[in-house]
């Protein structure tokens, strides 16, 4: 065989060995790693699904809050304890659960 300036038989049949083995051993983990990724994928897509709707759902509560003075008053009335000015408040005792 003379030697020329190209690649030898030799050394394309050990490239492509080398490249098989290095895919036939490789591909298993591989697939494992993009079989994870896929599943993290859609569980991230579920989790921004499911902030996009709590987001939404705040942004109605806002709206609701800032245009209905009747909302407001059930919030500071509720969450804040809050009474009007002269307005009595009769705390009772809690029930005792026989």
């Amino acid at each position: 065989m003379s030697k020329r300036g190209g690649i030898g038989w030799i050394e394309l049949l050990l490239l492509v060995a080398g490249c098989t083995l290095f895919f036939v051993l490789d591909v298993p983990g591989a697939v494992a790693r993009y079989q994870d990724q896929r599943r993290q994928l859609e569980q991230l897509r579920r989790r921004n699904a499911e902030l996009a709707r709590e987001i939404e759902a705040r942004k109605e509560r806002l709206r609701r809050f800032t245009e209905d003075p009747e909302e407001q008053e059930r919030y500071l009335r509720r969450e804040q304890k809050r009474v009007r000015p002269g307005e009595k408040v009769f705390v009772l005792p809690p029930e005792v659960s026989r």
